[in-house]
């Protein structure tokens, strides 16, 4: 039984859904033919304008008929449109879909909340945690490392060696030097000072490496005594070149240090580079989408603003497909129409600093006394000036 069943419905959907299309295909010409012929009527009226302002007994007649017609003219409208059954269905059967799928699928969320909370829950704080880490550690850490280091400047807290301790091992070597050549070596007062200002200076230690090349080669000397008894000339050579090595090795790191130092804030905005131009994509997404130029918002939002678009590019097709100068009825009067929708949009969703110029061009449009070469000109100064720069109000 189950398979008779679905077997019908198989067969019969395609049928349905023809004869559906079928349906809405038929009611679309039908309404397409009633707008085109309340379209002429309306076109006909607009290349009357001229006629109907003049002070004219037959114009003032002829508008007071108009008027009276217009009075009745919506209630004659529905009332046709309902004899042929071309109004809009109820909104119970526009929403037939969400009104039938919405209860399940409620009740199907409220039943697996249960399930669905700690995820939830571990997502949330997971979320949280990783912002949290962001903003801390890429953001606001190394924007108050680089006001440090603008704040600090040449400092030496933060360097590799101090300038104290490195003036201190230069002037110990000094000292470990002279003392070893004063007692080696028959030099004057004026030499001593002399090689002492050149330690200090260059950090030459070649008189010093000289008293130990001749301790070593000297026949009359032993190594072992040198090193071990007094005067320990040789123990204190290796200790002035271990004291000479202490020294070089403070000057190198005092270099790289002083290197890094002025490359610290080169590092710090490279650092912060990558987290502000995240900041900058997301802030500037967040801020168009609520301008209005990513969507919403603006002048209507982004499906408005296409409404729009399209509404002139049909008017833009009707001015292009007449071959005359003057427009016909027909045309006119679906001109009219978007004309009506566009000043509408203009109406609602439009600033007084950009409503009034738009209206004005709508006007031009409007105008039965402008030719379509005239009316070509005008719609292509709404495509220069409203599809592009601050006011996009045409945007496809």
């Amino acid at each position: 039984m189950f398979f008779r069943v679905a077997l019908s419905l198989r067969l019969s959907l395609p049928l349905s859904l023809t004869g559906l299309k079928q349906e809405i295909r038929s009611k679309r010409k039908t309404l397409e033919k009633i707008r085109d012929e309340r379209a002429q009527r309306l076109g006909t009226l607009v290349q009357l304008r001229p006629h109907l302002q003049s002070p004219s007994p037959s114009a003032s007649a002829t508008l007071q008929s108009l008027q009276s017609t217009l009075l009745t003219l919506p209630s004659t409208h529905a009332h046709v449109l309902q004899s042929q059954h071309l109004l809009r269905p109820p909104w119970y059967i526009r929403h037939f879909p969400s009104l039938v799928l919405l209860p399940p699928l409620t009740l199907y969320l409220y039943t697996s909340y249960p399930t669905f909370k700690p995820h939830l829950n571990l997502l949330l704080a997971t979320s949280t945690s990783t912002l949290k880490g962001f903003i801390s550690n890429w953001l606001i850490d190394p924007i108050l490392s680089i006001l440090q280091t603008i704040r600090s400047g040449s400092s030496a807290s933060s360097s590799l060696v101090h300038d104290q301790t490195v003036q201190a091992d230069l002037e110990s070597l000094e000292k470990m030097s002279i003392s070893l050549l004063s007692s080696r070596s028959p030099l004057s007062p004026a030499q001593l000072s002399h090689i002492s200002s050149q330690i200090l200076t260059t950090r030459d230690i070649t008189p010093i490496l000289q008293i130990h090349t001749s301790t070593l080669t000297s026949p009359s000397s032993n190594p072992l005594t040198s090193l071990l008894l007094p005067p320990n000339t040789l123990l204190h050579t290796l200790l002035i070149q271990l004291q000479k090595a202490k020294v070089d090795l403070d000057f190198a790191l005092q270099g790289i240090s002083h290197l890094l130092k002025s490359q610290q804030l080169t590092f710090g905005f490279v650092g912060i580079a990558p987290a502000l131009a995240l900041l900058y994509f997301i802030s500037q997404s967040i801020s168009r989408m609520y301008k209005g130029t990513a969507g919403w918002g603006r002048f209507g939002g982004k499906r408005k603003r296409k409404r729009m678009w399209s509404l002139l590019r049909r008017i833009e097709r009707i001015l292009l497909s007449e071959r005359e100068n003057a427009l016909a009825p027909l045309p006119t009067g679906l001109m009219i129409l978007s004309l009506t929708k566009l000043r509408s949009y203009a109406l609602v969703y439009l600033p007084a600093r950009i409503r009034d110029p738009f209206l004005e061009d709508l006007a031009d449009l409007e105008d039965p006394m402008l030719n379509t070469g005239a009316k070509l000109r005008v719609v292509d100064r709404m495509w220069r000036c409203w599809s592009s720069g601050e006011a996009v109000i045409i945007n496809p």
